[in-house]
C-alpha cells in the first residue's frame, strides 16, 4: 500500500482535528518510537512540533548513520521519458509544463547506457514521468539492466 493509498483515507478535517490537538507528551513519545506510522508523522508535522525540530532532525541524522554508514552514493540521472499524466506543481515533468516531452526508445537508452559507461560512472538512477500510456510498467520493465 503506497502512502498516498492510506493518505487519501484520511479526511481533511481529521487531519486538522489532529493536527489541533497534539500534546507535547504525544510529540515526545512520537520521537521514541523505532517505526513511524501515518498518525505519526502528522504528530510531527503539526505546529505544536516547530520546538522539537533540531530533536527530530538529529534523530533523523542518527537513523540515517544508522541505516547507510558516513557514505555518500551518486547516481547519474538517466531520462528516458518526460511524458507524465499528473498536474504536480512542483515538478517540471508536469502535464501542464507545456514542455517538449519526448520518449527514449529501448535502443536510445542503451546507446544512452553505454555512454555513461565508458566515463567510469556505474550507478545510474533512471528517471522518468507517469504515463500509463507513454511509459507504463512494460516500458521501463523492457530496459536493457544488467545486476551487479
Amino acid at each position: 500500500m503506497s502512502f498516498l493509498d492510506v493518505l487519501s483515507r484520511i479526511s481533511d478535517e481529521d487531519i486538522a482535528k489532529t493536527l489541533d490537538v497534539v500534546t507535547d507528551d504525544e510529540i515526545l513519545s512520537t520521537l521514541s518510537k523505532a517505526v513511524l506510522d501515518i498518525d505519526d508523522a502528522l504528530i510531527l508535522l503539526s505546529p505544536q512540533a516547530l520546538p522539537y525540530l533540531e530533536d527530530m532532525a538529529q534523530l533523523a541524522h542518527e537513523r540515517t548513520v544508522q541505516q547507510f554508514g558516513y557514505t555518500i552514493q551518486l547516481f547519474t540521472p538517466m531520462y528516458i521519458s518526460n511524458y507524465c499524466d499528473n498536474g504536480c506543481v512542483y515538478c517540471g515533468y508536469s502535464h501542464y509544463s507545456g514542455i517538449a516531452r519526448e520518449k527514449l526508445s529501448l535502443k536510445d537508452i542503451e546507446l544512452e547506457a553505454k555512454a555513461i559507461a565508458e566515463t567510469g560512472l556505474d550507478q545510474v538512477l533512471v528517471l522518468t514521468g507517469e504515463s500509463k500510456s507513454c511509459s507504463p510498467p512494460s516500458y521501463i520493465k523492457a530496459l536493457p539492466m544488467k545486476n551487479p
